[in-house]
């Protein structure tokens, strides 16, 4: 876009969530073997509301998300 926009990263899944602190996005980009730089305290966060980020005109974003499920599915016949 040519104007910049306030993003609002909102998430109906519970077992899916954006990783806001930057630290643990390291640690998981490490784990992956990823090397590219983490922008630190890139959302903004107000309480239990959504997280935001700002974005200034033509700028692209990566946003994090980690998915974790306790649930293991059905079993597959064999």
């Amino acid at each position: 876009h040519n104007t910049q926009h306030t993003v609002t990263v909102e998430i109906d899944n519970p077992e899916l969530s954006v990783i806001v602190d930057s630290q643990e996005w390291r640690d998981f980009k490490g784990a992956a073997g990823l090397h590219t730089p983490v922008e630190e305290d890139m959302f903004h966060l107000r309480g239990s509301l959504a997280p935001q980020l700002y974005l200034r005109p033509h700028e692209t974003a990566h946003i994090p998300f980690k998915f974790q499920s306790f649930s293991a599915g059905q079993l597959a016949m064999v």
